[in-house]
């Protein structure tokens, strides 16, 4: 009785760690949308350094924000000189309605001047401001906004 005990113990034990390391594999970091608070003060659902511009779709490093003790924004990125692997990297997919844009802004963002675009204007490296959703691990766009600072 007490081995039959023990045996069904450790199973349970066996499938909640199980379980777990399941759970935790899925929630792959950089698989959310922005906090509702940062999200409406940079405007957009999630941000991203692109990182792979492909036919249909471009793949992006996460930017992550948080809101310091003075109200400013802080944000960072990897390097765009470390090279990452696809599986750090979200996938971004976007159809013929998905509105592109270019924002330029002479003096960090304090103004600014929207300028029609298509995903042909990506680039490696540039910073874009996405509104969309995730389905699984892939963004789906519906609006990018590419940033564009200087003259």
């Amino acid at each position: 009785m007490k081995n039959k005990r023990t045996h069904v113990l450790l199973t349970l034990g066996a499938a909640f760690v199980l379980c777990l390391t399941l759970t935790a594999c899925s929630k792959k970091a950089g698989r959310k949308l922005l906090d509702p608070e940062i999200a409406e003060m940079v405007e957009a659902d999630y941000v991203g350094k692109v990182r792979k511009i492909e036919e249909d779709s471009f793949s992006v490093a996460e930017v992550s924000f948080k809101i310091l003790e003075d109200g400013s924004l802080s944000s960072s990125s990897p390097s765009s000189k470390k090279k990452l692997e696809d599986s750090e990297l979200v996938r971004v997919v976007y159809h013929e309605d998905t509105h592109f844009y270019i924002r330029t802004s002479p003096d960090e963002g304090n103004s600014y001047e929207d300028t029609k675009a298509g995903p042909e204007s990506l680039e490696e490296h540039m910073q874009v401001y996405m509104r969309g959703d995730f389905e699984g691990d892939t963004f789906r766009a519906t609006e990018v906004r590419m940033m564009q600072f200087g003259d």
